[in-house]
């Protein structure tokens, strides 16, 4: 292989198309996982809303007359307390 042979594989390999395309697959994989906590805690806390609110609806209203006013905050604080702490244990925690 001559010199000018080695040479444009070495150039093509690093400045070529596909260096360009590998360059940028790593920058949207890396994006992707600095990202992924912030969607995961998005997606979270809008399905954990939604099955609280069903969860405390389901309560009946007389229950709910004698509770405390913060309680619904009090219990829902609680729960998602629990869940942080166990987190690191959850498989289905990236």
């Amino acid at each position: 292989m001559t010199f000018a042979q080695l040479l444009h594989r070495f150039l093509d390999h690093h400045l070529g198309d596909e260096a360009f395309e590998r360059r940028d697959r790593k920058k949207i994989a890396e994006i992707k996982e600095r990202l992924r906590p912030e969607v995961y805690e998005k997606v979270f806390d809008e399905a954990f809303n939604d099955a609280f609110a069903v969860a405390w609806a389901e309560i009946p209203e007389s229950l709910r007359r004698r509770m405390p006013d913060d309680f619904r905050d009090r219990v829902r604080q609680r729960i998602l307390a629990r869940r942080l702490a166990t987190r690191g244990i959850d498989a289905t925690t990236p």
